[in-house]
């Protein structure tokens, strides 16, 4: 089989495409120890092209604690802010 995504390959290493897929695993692995700005931080220093407004305010909406580690969120909270992680990609 074949993949394209936007009429391209994302396995072809010269294509500027793979920096901009995000990706959420079924066990959403974040740091537990981290807090969600601790981890927000983390997300900006490994992807250059990084929305923190977008993050921010993704996870103010859906009225997450930035200061509350994410070890003590919920499921449902941690995979909130595992796809905002994504979108802000």
């Amino acid at each position: 089989g074949r993949v394209r995504v936007l009429a391209l390959d994302p396995r072809d290493p010269e294509s500027a495409l793979l920096p901009r897929i995000g990706y959420v695993g079924q066990e959403r692995p974040l740091y537990r120890r981290l807090s969600v700005a601790e981890t927000l931080r983390a997300a900006a220093c490994l992807n250059p092209r990084w929305d923190a407004d977008y993050a921010r305010r993704t996870l103010a909406e859906l009225e997450i604690d930035p200061k509350q580690a994410v070890g003590h969120l919920s499921g449902g909270q941690r995979a909130q802010v595992a796809l905002a992680l994504a979108l802000a990609k």
